[in-house]
C-alpha cells in the first residue's frame, strides 16, 4: 500500500486555499494533522484557513496549537491577535501584536495591525507611532498597494487632531491620488495646511474643494480665514458672507467676517456681526464688541 507523506496533503491544502476553497483545504489540513499532530506549521495554516470561513472560535483553537508548538514565531501572535481583536477581546490582541513584535520587531503588518488597535482604543500617539513605522518598513502599504484607503484617512485625522499636520497632509495625499475628485479630502488637507500657516495652498486646496462642491459652509469659511491671514480682508468677506447664506447658524463666521471688517475700518458693520455671533454663542464677540465698537 502506497503511504502518503503529510507534504502531500498539506501541498494540496495550499492549492485549494489558493483557490479559496477553504473548506477543501481544511480537509487536507486535517489529513496531514492525523499523521502529524505536532507540526505547528499545519495548524497554523488550518487556522488561517478557519480564519477565512469566518469560524473564529475554531481558528484561534488553532492558532493557539500553533504557538504551544512553536512558541517564537512572532507571525503565529500575529493572527492570534486579529482573531482576538475580531472577537472583541482587544487587551489580548494587544499582548499578542507585542510579543509579535518582541519576536519579529520589523514585521510591518503587524505594526500596521497594532496602530489600527491603538487608534480603536483612544491611544492616538501610539497608534501613530506603530504607522510610522509600518511605513519605514514597508512603504507601499501608505501608497495604496496593500492598504484599504480608509486607513490612511483614520491617520490622517489621527495626526491631525494630535497637531501632526505634515503627516496628515502626507495621508491626504495619498487619498486624493485615489480619489482626485473627492471635495472634503481638498478641504480637510487645506486645513492641515492652513494650521501650518500655508495659507497660499490652503487656498489652492480649498478653490479645488469647493469647484467639487461648492455648496460647503466650512471650505469657505476657511478658505476666507486663510484670505484673512493673506491681508486679502475684501476675499475674507465674500467667502464669509457665502458661508453665510449656506449657514446662518455659524456663530465663528459672524465673528470673522466682523474681525475682517474691523480691518477695513468698517466698524458699524463689523458690530452687526459680533452682535449676530453673539446670540448665537460666540464669547470671543463680546470682547470684540467691548474692544472695537464701544466709545
Amino acid at each position: 500500500m502506497k503511504i502518503v507523506k503529510k507534504e502531500t496533503f498539506y501541498s494540496s491544502g495550499e492549492g485549494k486555499a489558493g483557490n479559496g476553497d477553504w473548506s477543501g483545504a481544511i480537509a487536507e489540513y486535517d489529513k496531514a494533522i492525523e499523521i502529524d499532530p505536532n507540526d505547528s506549521e499545519l495548524y497554523y495554516a488550518r487556522g488561517y484557513a478557519k480564519h477565512n470561513l469566518g469560524d473564529l472560535e475554531e481558528a484561534l483553537q488553532d492558532y493557539n496549537k500553533a504557538i504551544n508548538l512553536e512558541p517564537d514565531d512572532g507571525s503565529f501572535y500575529y493572527y492570534r491577535g486579529r482573531i482576538k481583536n475580531e472577537l472583541g477581546d482587544h487587551i489580548g490582541a494587544l499582548l499578542d501584536f507585542n510579543m509579535s513584535l518582541a519576536l519579529d520587531p520589523d514585521d510591518a503588518f503587524t505594526h500596521d495591525a497594532r496602530g489600527d488597535l491603538r487608534h480603536n482604543l483612544g491611544d492616538l500617539e501610539g497608534a501613530i507611532r506603530d504607522y510610522n513605522r509600518s511605513f519605514e518598513l514597508e512603504p507601499e502599504m501608505f501608497y495604496g498597494v496593500l492598504d484599504d484607503p480608509e486607513d490612511h484617512y483614520i491617520r490622517g485625522l489621527d495626526r491631525e487632531n494630535l497637531g501632526d499636520y505634515e503627516g496628515a497632509i502626507q495621508n491626504y495625499d495619498i487619498l486624493i491620488k485615489c480619489n482626485p475628485n473627492y471635495a472634503y479630502l481638498f478641504k480637510k488637507r487645506g486645513i492641515s495646511k492652513f494650521n501650518l500657516g500655508d495659507w497660499n495652498e490652503a487656498c489652492d486646496d480649498f478653490n479645488r474643494s469647493l469647484e467639487l462642491n461648492p455648496l460647503d459652509s466650512e471650505t469657505y469659511y476657511y478658505r476666507g480665514l486663510a484670505k484673512s491671514r493673506l491681508g486679502n480682508f475684501e476675499s475674507s468677506i465674500l467667502n464669509y458672507s457665502i458661508a453665510i447664506e449656506i449657514d446662518t447658524k455659524n456663530a465663528n463666521v459672524y465673528y470673522h467676517r466682523g474681525l475682517a471688517k474691523i480691518a477695513l475700518g468698517q466698524n458699524d458693520k463689523a458690530y452687526i456681526d459680533f452682535l449676530i455671533a453673539q446670540k448665537l454663542g460666540c464669547i470671543q464677540a463680546s470682547d470684540a464688541i467691548k474692544r472695537f465698537c464701544e466709545k
